[in-house]
């Protein structure tokens, strides 16, 4: 009985997990056997080689508990079987053995049932046979096949007595070795090996989960020139052609996995020599274990070789740990789904060429044998041409994908010879085919850029029909004829302040008309604009006037209290005496040329450092935006256009400059109508809105039904899903969207396909728009291949200057464009990746940003604000998609004044979430409030004292001990609740903000409560909050499915 070794615990996991359907460790090879064969010799032969490995016989059992043993029982029967196919003819004879070798290897081995080897000979004539051997992996590895093969030729030539043989050192002094190594020396070596390592390196699709499958094969063999290149320079740099060989597989991963810093496994020998005939062992002795490559891109080749084999000589000594004690010292770090196998086994000393009646037993073909993993890679040195085979998951890489990957891997060993002093970053994975689509096909989107601003193009509209009715909100209208006038009489009074070319002018006005005249009429002026959203702190307020060097600021009477004193001048507009000032402008245009490069506006986004930043952008973007997506929103004279977003967010400038430019009707909705679904399908039935441009979790409060007269939806700002898309598409187009606020709204578009379906992938996020660029780059700027994901670049007249007082960011994120007519790009830090069609998908994002509702927030910010509460040690905050298109903000705290309450008293003693909650939304606006707060003893790590995101556990939104509900209508309301907010029941006295509630779940409670036969509106929930308390308010509909009676009794 011996212990496992390191890879036979490995195996016998995955044998153990995925017991059904075939075993990818189940291995076969096939032999030819040539001349007069002694059938009975050679069953001997095998038996006696059975009898003299123990190894052979070994069996794998549980003792004590779950501890898992190698047993060696003294005697086995061997597994024989015969079969003859000398009757058939030649094609039908090896069809016939592969059948049978098919079946051999689709029976699955009991471990636990010794031997797991069995053997088939199949007789193809008179002095032809093949012998189909079958074998678990956990016996012996590839070495031990050739080394096992010469015994049996010299044992059968012996008529079967194997004491021609000389001693065999057993398999057990290697097991013995392996108790005597210095584990705590090793671990050190691998922990400092992964040190700092950020996260797995995975580039295979998600797992579907379904039983394994057997990997499918591709091979190819290098030319004798690049094979004789590769070894020279091996030779020429004192490496390993293993070594060219894996540096070769850590570049084509890096690009497939968008990484500089890579991890993949490779296998090792494992056969030590410092004990004696290890090289004549049967036996596991590999190991599979992590090779980390840290890829610098001015670095030259040959110093990426030569420190890759310097770190794996140094970890030489140490490669006797397991990989699972790998990775539990590692973490993530570790984990790896992409394997590399050198196959460089020592041959037997050729013997004497047979005689006529000598029997030769060579192999038939290379052995089946794979690995669990996705891809591996093996490579097989030996004559004048190496060979390579890619092993792949058929359910995860089809055969057109693994090809490519090895003809990358191909090329990359091609460059490399070609010139070894080349730059890491200068070596190319793509064809040139590859390269030219993916920079310049599906970016050939240049077109005349219109001229002038949207000042102009609205202008234009004004002279052309004055009567057309420009912008309304509720009963307050305006005509291009009247916009116009107003905006110049206020443009005219904003001059007298001052204001002039790159001035800025913040801008904290209700929704309304009125924000639309002060836009234009700073425009007009030559100035740009700073939405200010009243609604904020006052706090972020004062950041964001002093931050952007806002000259001046336009409120009104109900929103003067909002704009810090002794910030900048504020100009009160109702204000009566200043209202009389504007009115006695001219209400001619002050006739100021707007430039394409003139600072438009300033927009705020949410920042790392715990305040937001300014993004500057200019004319040119905006007006190169209002001409591209014209067409999508079929805008032009008399289609009505409904203004949604919040005038804080980027989406409202193209609401204002696509309608506008276009010659269409802006309908604004009104704060009611923004909360409130059914207010909103009436003001878009009421008003005749043809177009719209939203975030897809609007649609989720809609009913298609209420607003068909919507004829284009634009959508972005968030993960549009198959599901939703597919309530939609069939009754209207559907467009998909992405950009950044740094590009100008939007940078990309795409028509959904109508007959999407809710189980398809999320609909592509489209092309880049006219005059835009988007490129899917790795980390040294290089394209990576249609169908892997890269980080995504925007180039374009929509690029923004950068942002206002922060030299050092603008240099970070935006970059040279070494494409196309060059210029500067914008590093969107999301990821992306082509399709072979040309269309983005979208694919997440590098770092922790995330976008919610179609606002980008950092979660560092959030973090800082929370920290800042005394009651708060530290805090996390990320944003969890617990329900499939319910994405919320959830922060994780540790009190400061020790550890939480425990989990029976719900909350902790020295923490109140509530006035933590409180504390934040006077600090930060609404969306960037988290949701919902848990309270932990201590934030996860990871073994590298990183916090682990991934760890921290979902919220647990059902308040223990809530009260049942009392009448029919509370139970409605508590049922609501805990389906729109996704927990297993609500209390009649629970808060929906504190379950985790937000205004657009608010929404579509409101929706569901109406369904249900119970009127209530967004805002009575957020006064309200409770199911007993809207219970009292709210009022039963025409069809009241409630049971009735009085709500609150």
């Amino acid at each position: 009985m011996w212990p496992l070794s390191p890879l036979q615990e490995g195996m016998l996991f995955h044998a153990s997990y995925d017991d059904q359907g075939p075993d990818v460790y189940t291995v076969q090879s096939t032999l030819d056997v040539e001349g007069p064969l002694d059938t009975a010799r050679l069953r001997t032969s095998w038996e006696a080689l059975l009898a003299r490995h123990a190894a052979l016989r070994a069996c794998f059992r549980p003792v004590t508990g779950a501890r898992m043993v190698q047993v060696i029982p003294r005697e086995v029967t061997l597994p024989w079987n015969e079969a003859d196919v000398s009757t058939l003819v030649e094609p039908e004879a090896l069809a016939e053995i592969d059948r049978l070798a098919a079946r051999e290897r689709a029976q699955r081995f009991d471990l636990a049932v010794p031997p797991l080897l069995r053997l088939l000979l199949v007789r193809l004539g008179e002095r032809r046979h093949r012998l189909v051997v079958t074998f678990h992996h956990i016996l012996m590895d590839g070495w031990s096949m050739p080394v096992l093969l010469n015994e049996l030729s010299q044992v059968y030539a012996a008529g079967g007595d194997a004491s021609v043989l000389g001693r065999v050192t057993p398999y057990g002094e290697y097991v013995a070795w392996l108790g005597r190594q210095d584990k705590d020396a090793a671990r050190d070596a691998w922990r400092a090996e992964l040190a700092d390592a950020d996260g797995s390196t995975l580039v295979a699709p998600k797992d579907p989960g379904h039983a394994p499958v057997l990997p499918d094969q591709t091979h190819t063999s290098l030319s004798a020139e690049l094979t004789t290149a590769v070894t020279e320079l091996a030779r020429a740099n004192g490496l390993t052609v293993n070594t060219v060989v894996q540096g070769a597989w850590a570049l084509v991963l890096a690009r497939l996995a968008a990484r500089t810093d890579v991890v993949f496994g490779a296998t090792v020998a494992g056969r030590p020599a410092e004990l004696p005939g290890v090289e004549s062992m049967i036996g596991l002795f590999i190991n599979t274990l992590p090779v980390r490559v840290r890829l610098d891109g001015a670095q030259p080749v040959a110093e990426l070789l030569a420190r890759l084999q310097e770190a794996q000589s140094g970890l030489i000594a140490h490669q006797h740990v397991g990989l699972a004690e790998v990775q539990k010292l590692a973490g993530p770090a570790a984990v790896f789904d992409t394997l590399v196998l050198y196959e460089n086994y020592p041959l037997p000393p050729a013997g004497p060429e047979p005689g006529p009646d000598a029997v030769t037993i060579r192999p038939a073909q290379a052995s089946r044998d794979a690995s669990h993993y996705p891809l591996t890679l093996v490579a097989v040195p030996g004559g004048d041409r190496m060979r390579f085979k890619l092993d792949h998951r058929p359910d995860l890489f089809d055969r057109a994908a693994a090809e490519s990957v090895v003809q990358r891997f191909v090329r990359v060993l091609e460059q490399f010879t070609a010139d070894p002093s080349a730059r890491v970053g200068d070596i190319d994975v793509l064809e040139e085919a590859e390269r030219t689509a993916v920079t310049e096909l599906w970016n050939a989107t240049g077109r005349p850029l219109a001229a002038g601003s949207v000042v102009e193009a609205f202008e234009t509209q004004a002279r052309r029909a004055p009567d057309t009715y420009a912008v309304r909100c509720g009963e307050d209208t305006l005509t291009y004829g009247e916009l116009e006038e107003r905006a110049n009489r206020l443009a005219r009074h904003l001059a007298g302040f001052g204001v002039g070319g790159e001035r800025r002018v913040g801008l904290c006005l209700p929704r309304g008309t009125d924000m639309i005249v002060a836009e234009l009429a700073v425009w007009k002026a030559g100035g740009a604009f700073v939405p200010l959203d009243p609604d904020h702190p006052a706090d972020r307020l004062h950041h964001m006037i002093t931050d952007s060097g806002a000259d001046l600021v336009l409120a009104t009477g109900t929103t003067r209290a909002e704009v810090p004193d002794g910030t900048t001048p504020v100009v009160v507009l109702d204000e009566p005496r200043t209202a009389q000032a504007i009115a006695a402008e001219p209400g001619e245009p002050l006739g100021l040329p707007v430039g394409t490069e003139q600072l438009a506006y300033v927009i705020y986004t949410s920042g790392s450092t715990g305040r937001p930043k300014g993004v500057a952008l200019a004319h040119r973007g905006l007006m190169n935006l209002a001409e591209a997506m014209r067409p999508a929103l079929d805008l032009r004279d008399g289609v009505v256009m409904l203004q949604f977003a919040s005038f804080s967010f980027d989406g409202a400038v193209l609401d204002v400059a696509v309608t506008l430019a276009a010659g269409g009707t802006l309908a604004i909705a009104s704060a009611e109508e923004r909360t409130e679904p059914d207010a909103l399908a009436g003001m878009i039935r009421a008003n005749g809105v043809e177009a719209a441009s939203v975030v897809p979790s609007v649609l989720r409060t809609l009913d298609p039904e209420t607003v068909a007269g919507v004829r284009n939806w634009v959508l972005g700002g968030e993960w549009l899903t198959a599901d939703l898309a597919s309530r939609w598409a069939g009754r209207a187009r559907l467009w998909n969207t992405y950009g950044p606020t740094e590009a100008t709204v939007m940078a990309t578009v795409g028509r959904v396909d109508e007959g999407i379906k809710p189980v398809d992938a999320p609909p592509p996020i489209g092309r880049p728009l006219g005059n835009m660029r988007t490129y899917v780059l790795d980390g040294f700027l290089r394209p990576v291949p249609p169908g892997v994901s890269g980080e995504l670049y925007v180039a374009g007249p929509g690029v923004a200057r950068g942002y206002v007082g922060r030299p050092d960011l603008t240099a970070e994120r935006f970059v040279a464009c070494p494409f196309g007519t060059g210029g500067r790009m914008y590093r969107t830090g999301d990821l992306a990746r082509w399709t072979a069609e040309g269309q983005l998908s979208f694919a997440g994002r590098a770092d922790e940003q995330v976008k919610l509702r179609g606002f980008r927030i950092e979660p560092g910010e959030i973090e800082t604000v929370l920290a800042a509460h005394a009651s708060v040690r530290e805090a996390a905050v990320i944003a969890r998609e617990d329900l499939p298109g319910d994405k919320r903000l959830v922060a994780y705290v540790v009190p400061a004044g020790g550890n939480a309450a425990p989990p029976a008293s719900g909350t902790p003693c020295d923490l109140d979430t509530e006035a933590l909650r409180a504390f934040a939304a006077t600090r930060l606006p609404a969306y960037m409030v988290p949701a919902t707060t848990v309270v932990l003893d201590a934030l996860p790590l990871t073994v590298n004292g990183k916090l682990d995101r991934s760890a921290l556990p979902a919220p647990e939104l059902a308040v223990r001990g809530g009260r049942d509900p009392r009448t029919p209508v509370e139970t409605v309301l508590c049922d609501l609740f805990a389906d729109v907010l996704g927990i297993e029941r609500a209390g009649a006295d629970d808060s929906f903000f504190a379950l985790g509630g937000d205004s657009i779940s608010s929404m579509m409670l409101v929706s569901g409560a109406r369904r249900a036969g119970l009127a209530i509106t967004a805002r009575q929930v957020f006064e309200h909050r409770t199911p007993a308390a809207l219970a009292l308010v709210a009022v039963p509909t025409q069809a009241t499915p409630t049971g009735g009676g009085d709500p609150g009794t």
